[in-house]
């Protein structure tokens, strides 16, 4: 949907976006006991830049400094069809952006001129909505999420999130199928240890768990320092990439995101420019299922932390850019996300919802071996081509392998 993300401050800006949103939901998950968790970059920045264009005053201001509205995140669309040859594509990529406005608002002039905008940027419908009845209005909403994941993310919105003071609803769906360019034998498939230890928890265990197996000898990528390994996996079709992030200690790696954001941004950097042309990898890779279910996540209260608190506040937002006069303010901000790899490839789902409220081959090769065996965090990144700027389509990790699967 739309054209490749192209520009100077892209990459940058997203990436950074990224890193602060990982962190604030790491933090998140680590007062709710969670270990492992997946979320969308892309999706929530895509939701944030809609209300983002009709926010005004310091308001603006405040989500500027979070992302910067000239950052633009779209992607086109791989919806899986058969091309004139009849042979399906390599990667399935569809994301999806809509508005449900208040039926009385959907004719006001102001938010008129707001979904002209919305529709010529970031390619979002409106759609009129009775939040009166608030079981309707979820079940269309759930409904249209469902549709555009297939079927892997049901219950973004509960009715309980609607009321009569309801105005908007912004909705972004994000779905993503891909093999490996090397797929995985599944009759190499075993059962070895996964081993736990997080400092913070004091939780250190070792798990019995299955992982994929294949020699690799082309088109990956392999950094190693003595605090961290990074492997870089493509997909069947180049501009994916799984990147995984191995640390000696996931606490302290942590620590060091928590203080430096950019830190994945280098380590991608450096995995994408060291040669692997001369080395064979063994690895081995746990199978993971991260569920939608266990990985929905209220992000008022990680934007909060992150220092966004006015778009939030009933008397201080300003959304004037959307209902001119009206007060408007986000009562609500959900997202959800799951994903799973086997040997065949990676399949992933996101979405987010914002609600506002009115307020009232030449010499030998050299072997090597990873085993992905203790906690990790990972990004799946989609790239158009050598002059685009990556879009971080998901972000996560895993603790407890076992758990994920």
């Amino acid at each position: 949907m739309g054209s490749p993300i192209r520009g100077s401050s892209g990459s940058t800006s997203m990436a950074a976006a990224a890193s602060r949103l990982y962190n604030s939901i790491a933090a998140t998950k680590a007062e709710e006991g969670e270990p492992n968790f997946v979320f969308s970059p892309f999706s929530i920045l895509s939701a944030f830049q809609v209300a983002q264009l009709g926010a005004r005053g310091a308001t603006r201001e405040e989500m500027e400094g979070h992302f910067p509205s000239s950052s633009r995140i779209e992607l086109p669309a791989l919806r899986g069809a058969p091309d004139a040859w009849g042979a399906l594509p390599l990667m399935e990529l569809e994301t999806a952006n809509r508005m449900y406005v208040e039926s009385s608002s959907a004719s006001d002039e102001q938010f008129g001129h707001f979904a002209q905008q919305v529709s010529e940027r970031l390619n979002c419908d409106a759609v009129p909505t009775d939040f009166e009845d608030s079981a309707a209005a979820a079940a269309a909403i759930n409904a249209f999420v469902e549709g555009k994941t297939k079927g892997h993310i049901k219950h973004i919105v509960p009715a309980s999130a609607l009321t009569p003071s309801s105005r908007m609803v912004l909705v972004n769906a994000l779905y993503f199928k891909a093999p490996w360019a090397s797929p995985f034998s599944p009759h190499r498939t075993a059962t070895g240890p996964f081993y736990v230890n997080d400092t913070r928890t004091g939780r250190s265990e070792v798990q019995q768990v299955k992982f994929m197996q294949q020699r690799l000898e082309e088109d990956f990528g392999l950094f190693e320092s003595d605090k961290v390994k990074v492997l870089s996996m493509p997909y069947a079709d180049p501009r994916c990439r799984l990147y995984l992030f191995l640390p000696n200690s996931i606490a302290a790696f942590e620590q060091e995101l928590q203080q430096k954001p950019e830190t994945t941004e280098e380590l991608v950097s450096l995995v994408d420019n060291t040669p692997s042309s001369d080395v064979v990898l063994d690895l081995s890779l746990p199978l993971i299922k991260l569920a939608a279910e266990r990985n929905q996540v209220g992000l008022v209260d990680v934007y909060k932390r992150l220092g966004v608190q006015l778009m939030f506040d009933e008397d201080k937002a300003d959304f004037s850019g959307i209902s001119g006069s009206r007060k408007l303010f986000v009562s609500s901000f959900l997202h959800q996300a799951d994903m799973q790899w086997d040997e065949k490839g990676t399949e992933a789902a996101a979405a987010t919802a914002v609600m506002f409220a009115d307020s009232g081959r030449g010499r030998p090769k050299q072997e090597k071996v990873l085993v992905a065996n203790v906690p990790f965090l990972f990004q799946l990144r989609f790239k158009e081509d050598a002059g685009s700027h990556p879009v971080v389509l998901l972000a996560g990790r895993v603790i407890d392998a076992k758990a994920a699967q």
